[in-house]
């Protein structure tokens, strides 16, 4: 899977827009509002700049006059690793990933709450394939699948 992301920021605007202190308030809103469905620092960085992004087109021309900042964002996928149920593979991304979280101010704030989502995340992938192992001789798919619900439910 391949993503491509461009991100223009005009920083001289950025700082007559936001203080250090307006910064950490609104990121401080962002968490408290959005706790239960923050998946990455993305979601945090787009809350700060929600009346300031725009989605570009790749053809499109910028020029430095431009009164608007300009922020490209995406999401690439559906798992998100800061999100009780993660349910994707866990690979060395996964662990990059919480490698650097672990040095952000939020994680050693939060320091509990992030590292009972990792240990949750990380013992539903071994239930899961605990569960694959005991499932693995169904024949049929759809059985399996419905047994593996079950089983995910207990």
């Amino acid at each position: 899977m391949c993503s491509w992301c461009c991100i223009i920021i005009q920083y001289k605007k950025i700082k007559e827009i936001f203080t250090e202190e307006s910064y950490k308030i609104k990121i401080d809103e962002c968490i408290n509002k959005y706790i239960n469905s923050i998946f990455t620092e993305e979601h945090i960085f787009l809350y700060l700049f929600k009346d300031c992004i725009a989605f570009s087109d790749l053809k499109t021309d910028y020029g430095e006059n431009t009164e608007k900042i300009i922020i490209s964002g995406y999401f690439i996928s559906t798992g998100k690793p800061l999100k009780y149920g993660f349910d994707k593979e866990i690979n060395d991304y996964y662990y990059k990933f919480w490698e650097y979280f672990s040095l952000t101010p939020f994680f050693k704030e939060n320091y509990f709450k992030y590292m009972d989502i990792f240990s949750i995340n990380r013992n539903r992938i071994a239930l899961y394939k605990i569960i694959d192992k005991i499932v693995w001789f169904i024949p049929f798919r759809k059985t399996r699948d419905k047994i593996k619900k079950i089983l995910l439910k207990i």
